[in-house]
């Protein structure tokens, strides 16, 4: 029990610390600049968040240790973050048709309508490309040499006889205005209307034409990576009879057990890779004794985890990062696993699903270390007869690989 104290205690003051970081660590400030309708450019702090659409308020210092101001993002005409994003403002064509599958139009034309909007500028050349999130999907543009902002035409429409269309006008617009060496065969095989596609064939498109461009490095912080981590730990497990024959309820005790598991972490392409999605095959054992009216009381049982689960991402500083993470477990018994109580018929665990909750700390993006919690569930299955097992893990992780 004193044992169990402890790391309880031990947990709890690793979580509070974690918290504490967190709420301080969600305040970003990159070095950025924007540019006002008037014209007037203020190099700053901007905070960063990482998110997908356009902010409605800048949020900004012109100091690390000034205060924290705003400034409405619609009387901006520009702003950006070094090496992360730029936005600018342009009046544009923006397709007004709605995608959703139950509201789709009959018609093959887009429904334009021109607005001011704030668009990302994905690459900067002799071709120029753009996106706009509109609150539902990513629309495209882009400029060749001198001209205007023109919207890349992608629509889904519904036909006469009520199946699903697509308006693809954006391959002819590429292959009229990117008219250079295998940009060519390139559209003709097949383009995809997403960013990376597009965005390789603009930068396919500007190195034939032998032109200088800027791709804005916004990727570089948005790019999918995956993640190969060994995962050795400690556990402190508890299981709780009830209802057994002659036994009202009986607590086998703390007792504590091996871990192993290999993660695999795949990291999301957007809020600057603060999210993942996290499995971890494990092995865990669990063996423990009491006595109970002079009768001894034996659990010895092996199991394969599989928790399955979402990680989210805190970044301190380029070197120091805390996580938090949740995950749905099965959990698949091996061999025998029995509860053996003396002169009493022996009870067969079960395979189980439940679900985990963990924080942790992350160094150099390859040495971790992990509280989880495993939330009471039951183990067996047997009329009247209930048992209920929790977990404490401490979890050290390295990461072998990586991409």
């Amino acid at each position: 029990m004193y044992r169990m104290t402890m790391f309880i205690r031990l947990s709890l003051l690793f979580l509070t610390t974690i918290l504490s970081q967190s709420l301080l660590a969600q305040v970003n400030f990159e070095k950025g600049y924007f540019i006002e309708s008037n014209g007037q450019e203020t190099e700053c702090l901007i905070k960063n968040k990482g998110q997908r659409n356009v902010p409605a308020v800048l949020e900004y210092k012109v100091s690390e240790a000034g205060p924290t101001k705003t400034i409405p993002v619609e009387s901006l005409n520009e702003f950006g973050i070094d090496n992360f994003s730029r936005f600018q403002r342009s009046s544009v064509d923006i397709d007004q048709s709605n995608s959703h599958f139950s509201k789709l139009s009959d018609q093959y034309a887009p429904d334009f309508m021109n607005q001011s909007v704030m668009l990302r500028v994905l690459l900067i050349g002799k071709a120029s490309l753009y996106k706009y999130y509109d609150g539902s999907e990513d629309k495209y543009f882009f400029k060749a040499d001198t001209g205007k902002i023109e919207p890349l035409i992608y629509k889904k429409y519904r036909t006469i006889d009520d199946q699903i269309a697509h308006n693809e006008s954006y391959k002819s617009q590429l292959l009229k205005n990117l008219d250079c060496g295998s940009v060519k065969s390139a559209i003709l095989n097949g383009i995809s209307y997403s960013e990376k596609d597009l965005t390789a064939l603009f930068v396919s498109y500007n190195r034939c034409m032998d032109s200088d461009y800027s791709l804005i490095e916004q990727n570089a912080g948005r790019r999918s990576h995956y993640w190969l981590n060994v995962r050795p730990g400690i556990s402190m497990s508890d299981l709780t009879i009830q209802n057994y024959p002659g036994i009202k309820e009986m607590n086998l005790g703390m007792h504590t057990g091996l871990r192993f598991g290999v993660e695999g972490e795949f990291i999301l392409p957007f809020n600057k890779n603060k999210w993942s999605i996290i499995l971890e095959p494990t092995f865990r054992s669990y063996q423990g004794e009491n006595i109970y009216r002079d009768r001894p009381v034996t659990v010895d049982f092996k199991s394969i985890e599989f928790p399955l689960g979402l990680r989210h991402y805190i970044f301190l500083n380029e070197k120091s990062s805390i996580f938090l993470n949740g995950s749905f477990v099965i959990d698949i018994l091996l061999g025998e696993p029995l509860i053996i109580v003396e002169s009493h018929t022996d009870l067969e665990l079960e395979n189980r699903m439940y679900f985990t909750v963990g924080a942790g700390y992350k160094f150099l993006g390859r040495y971790s270390m992990e509280f989880r919690y495993g939330i009471p569930s039951g183990i067996i299955n047997y009329t009247g007869v209930s048992a209920r097992y929790k977990s404490l893990s401490l979890i050290v992780g390295y990461r072998i690989f990586g991409a």
